[in-house]
């Protein structure tokens, strides 16, 4: 879908130099995900459709926001969790944890994804209508899309 890597996206960390201070850098915590696509002089031209909805949260919402960034991709649905970023565990004395995200996880123009979600292109939400007709409407929205 690329015909070269694109950049989609940075994160922050803690500064441990500065308590309190956080960081931009480089996208992501695994290096091959920092961009997306590849080298590829015969890339797919095509349209995309990706379905997303409030229940894309972490990994799902980073390939989310990848595709967003690529041009003839169109995501359709609602709004994701907004819960993206790693999982940090902290043990607590009663035997149970807490976990938290201890990073930012941003768009390349610093906007944030965390706690706001990827907003889809056209959003889509079911209906209890289209539950009692067993319709799935982001897919036929997802095929108006493709064939118009």
């Amino acid at each position: 879908m690329l015909k070269e890597p694109k950049w989609f996206g940075i994160k922050t960390k803690a500064d441990f130099s500065r308590p309190g201070r956080f960081c931009f850098e480089d996208f992501i915590i695994i290096e091959k995900y920092k961009y997306a696509g590849k080298n590829n002089p015969d890339a797919y031209n095509g349209k995309v459709v990706v379905l997303i909805n409030e229940y894309t949260q972490s990994a799902e919402e980073l390939w989310a926001m990848m595709f967003k960034t690529i041009p003839g991709v169109t995501l359709i649905g609602s709004q994701t969790a907004g819960a993206d970023g790693n999982k940090t565990p902290i043990p607590l004395i009663d035997g149970g944890t807490m976990v938290f995200s201890g990073l930012g996880i941003f768009y390349t123009d610093k906007s944030e994804t965390q706690r706001i979600g990827i907003v889809p292109d056209i959003v889509v939400k079911p209906t209890i209508k289209d539950v009692q007709n067993n319709t799935d409407a982001l897919v036929n929205k997802a095929f108006e899309v493709i064939l118009k």
